[in-house]
């Protein structure tokens, strides 16, 4: 919604200017409210499992905020951490278990009524044995559709690695795979 504003060659009286306030917050409420029930369809947890290009099948769990944004939900250093992507550009660190810190980027945010599709760059460093230290870049895309009571999931995961110090002067690999599955809602 995109709110305008118009001049006027007099001057608004108080009570004019008090009802154009009034007008604003109704639509302002009602523009919330929409996308409220809009972005509502996903919301909650949803549990399945998803398969990657192999066949592999791994359970995976979801969660959406009352607005459908996606939660992500992270192991720091034994706590739990859930970050819920509210926009492009948003950033978020956290301590990788044992040792190291990864921080993460919204790339792109899209949630309407039955879809919610998001893509997050991570970084991420953690040292090695050896006084070895392992960088890694990682790209997931995810793709949440409504399709009944079920969730259809496309998640797309790219990462980079490098890994220097210690024996080895540097190795560097890189791995993709994209998993699809359908999920329920949580009880």
């Amino acid at each position: 919604m995109t709110l305008t504003a118009t001049g006027s060659a007099h001057r608004p009286t108080r009570r004019a200017r008090g009802q154009v306030r009034q007008a604003l917050h109704a639509s302002i409420g009602v523009a919330l409210a929409a996308f409220a029930a809009l972005a509502g369809a996903i919301t909650g947890n949803w549990n399945g499992s998803v398969a990657d290009q192999r066949g592999t099948r791994s359970e995976v769990s979801y969660s959406f905020s009352n607005t459908g944004r996606p939660i992500f939900t992270v192991d720091s250093r034994g706590s739990v951490k859930q970050i819920e992507l509210t926009h492009v550009g948003q950033t978020a660190q956290w301590l990788l278990p044992g040792s190291g810190w990864a921080k993460g980027e919204v790339l792109y945010l899209q949630v309407s009524a039955d879809q919610v599709q998001a893509m997050v760059a991570i970084y991420s460093e953690r040292m090695l044995f050896g006084g070895r230290m392992s960088q890694t870049k990682a790209q997931v895309t995810m793709l949440f559709k409504q399709a009944g009571d079920q969730l259809q999931v496309t998640i797309q995961e790219k990462d980079d690695s490098t890994q220097t110090g210690g024996d080895v002067s540097m190795t560097q690999g890189s791995a993709s795979a994209i998993y699809t599955g359908l999920l329920r809602r949580a009880p």
